[in-house]
């Protein structure tokens, strides 16, 4: 509710609205970033209506840009976590989101994956050592299954190496 006024502390009388206003910092990129309280994941967060902490993202998209955000996500054009801009902001899916983070190169790649077993050398190693050894021993070796190291051999997977 962006009529929605705060009944103590220090943005008391001001509506959701003009207390998100009096929390930005304006940027030279023109970012309006968050100067409050932050979550662990580094997004502003903001008390609001039961006291539950929100993204100041979220929460700017709903006020600012008229949006129902539940069960959607909040992408930053900008790629600034702080940023609560509405110009900034877009409301979509989580499959817009992940489309989002491919095409700007953003997910975890190789190494980088919490879920690889390989390093860059150990691919590289594989693939030479596929031309002395099956692939069902390459699996064995390396602690993967035959198909993945197929896979890695044949350039599908880890094709940025």
């Amino acid at each position: 509710d962006p009529e929605h006024r705060y009944k103590s502390g220090k943005f008391k009388g001001l509506t959701l609205r003009e207390r998100l206003l009096a929390s930005k910092v304006e940027s030279p990129s023109g970012c309006w970033e968050w100067s409050e309280s932050r979550f662990d994941n580094g997004y502003g967060s903001i008390n609001y209506k039961d006291s539950k902490r929100y993204g100041a993202h979220r929460v700017s998209a709903e006020v600012f840009l008229l949006e129902d955000t539940r069960g959607k996500t909040v992408r930053h054009s900008c790629d600034n976590r702080l940023c609560i801009n509405p110009d900034h902001l877009v409301v979509g899916t989580p499959a817009d989101n992940s489309a989002d983070m491919t095409r700007k190169m953003r997910q975890a790649w190789g190494e980088k994956n919490n879920g690889a077993k390989l390093t860059a050398q150990d691919v590289k190693s594989l693939r030479i050592l596929a031309s002395y050894l099956p692939c069902v021993t390459l699996a064995s070796i390396y602690g993967l299954c035959p198909a993945h190291t197929k896979r890695i051999i044949d350039r599908k997977a880890w094709s940025n190496l």
